[in-house]
Formats: structure tokens, C-alpha cells, sequence
């Protein structure tokens, strides 16, 4: 990881948090883009861990990161991020620190960190900032809602493709199975069998074609619509 300059108003100026306002007046009003830092990350460097809890908010510029369960062999993974998201508004106003997830970069990374205490200050004093920072909170609650259902209530095949959409996607479109299809069907809570039945109604349904650990995801639409 190292530091690196960039102008951070114009990279700020399309955050979620920023929408509907004018960084300019917004810096002139609170002076808090000198607070702020952009860093860089190469292919498999550590963003974020237990270890090293993040204080503050980060915007990823550039590049594509994992969020991980954990720094384990058997870790799981939660989320992939993609240029243009945001971690740590879930933390911000808790007193709880040093959670287990990990958050690894797949690629070279940039990402604009601004301290929490500045995100708090404009936050308290802004009614369109705060708006967005509820909204933004709302939404992932939905998703994480829509989530647990499939996990929960879903059939196999809305398990997995809960699954294979939460995986990084490579260039070429397709995905990779970090387990083996008995590791998988035990962390979704199912059988080999049902495992192999819900891959093959995937892929009658021209949704998927699998070889071995690749995935190639033919139609992601139709695999969002399952759950």
C-alpha cells in the first residue's frame, strides 16, 4: 500500500454521500478535504481487518476489492466491491471496532478515506449529506434482507446464485469457485446432490456453463431474478 496525490474533490463529486450538493462550498463551509487520504493497493494487499479497522469512510476510486468473513483458510466470501462503492458507513457511528471481515484488493486499487470525524461533522450539519447517508444505509439493509432470505427460506438454485453473484468477475465474464463443490454445498447449507441439481438447472435454463471451478456467467439478469 502506498499514498499517492490525486484531486480528491473531483473523485468526492461522485460518492453517494456527496450527491445533490457542491463539494466546493461544501470544502470552503468544513475545510475537510485536507483530512482526507488516497492510497493505493496492489492485487492481493489487505485494505482492511480486524487488525486493522478502517476509522473512517472509504470511497473505492479505482479497481475491484473482496469483503471476506474472516482472515481464515475457510473465510467466506461476503461481498465483491467494484469501482464507484463505498465501505465502512456501517461502522461509522458504532463504538464496536475490529471486526472480523477482511477486505482484500483483486486488483490495483485506489481508495479515498475520509475520517470519520469529518464524515460526522458534515453529516450533523447537512440535511441533503445526512439524507444520503440514511438512504444509502436503507438500501444495503434491503439487500442484506434479500439476501438472508435466499440463504434461509430460497430454494437451492436462489442459494447459489445468491452465491456465484457475490463472487469477483474477470475480465472475460466468468467466475471461479473458491471451494470445492463439497466445501460449497456445506457453506450453503445443502446437499452435493441438490448442489448439483441447482448447477444444472442453471445451466439447462441457459443461465450459466460450468467447467470444473470456472463459471461463465451467460445471463446475470435471469440469476438476480431467482431470489
Amino acid at each position: 500500500m502506498r499514498k499517492t496525490s490525486c484531486n480528491i474533490q473531483d473523485i468526492l463529486s461522485g460518492m453517494f454521500l456527496f450527491g445533490g450538493t457542491d463539494v466546493s462550498a461544501l470544502e470552503k463551509e468544513f475545510c475537510f478535504l485536507p483530512c482526507c487520504e488516497v492510497k493505493e493497493y496492489a492485487s492481493g494487499d489487505v485494505i482492511q481487518s480486524a487488525a486493522h479497522p478502517l476509522d473512517g469512510l472509504a470511497y473505492l476510486h479505482s479497481g475491484t476489492a473482496s469483503v471476506l468473513s474472516d482472515a481464515s483458510d475457510k473465510c467466506v466470501l461476503l461481498r465483491n466491491l467494484t469501482s464507484g462503492e463505498v465501505f465502512g458507513a456501517s461502522t461509522l457511528y458504532s463504538e464496536v471496532r475490529g471486526y472480523n471481515t477482511v477486505i482484500t484488493a483483486n486488483t490495483m486499487c485506489t481508495v479515498v478515506i475520509i475520517p470519520a470525524e469529518q464524515v460526522k461533522r458534515i453529516i450533523a450539519a447537512n440535511p441533503v449529506i445526512a439524507e444520503n447517508y440514511i438512504r444509502f444505509l436503507t438500501e444495503r439493509i434491503c439487500f442484506l434482507n434479500r439476501k438472508i432470505s435466499a440463504f434461509t427460506a430460497g430454494s437451492a438454485e436462489s442459494k447459489l446464485a445468491v452465491y456465484l453473484l457475490g463472487l469477483p468477475q474477470n475480465a472475460d465474464g466468468t467466475v471461479m469457485l473458491r471451494s470445492s463443490l463439497s466445501d460449497l454445498a456445506d457453506m450453503l447449507n445443502m446437499g452435493r446432490a441438490s448442489l448439483y441439481r441447482a448447477f444444472d438447472a442453471l445451466s439447462m435454463n441457459g443461465i450459466l456453463v460450468r467447467e470444473g471451478k470456472k463459471i461463465i456467467l451467460l445471463d446475470r439478469n435471469a440469476l438476480r431474478n431467482i431470489f
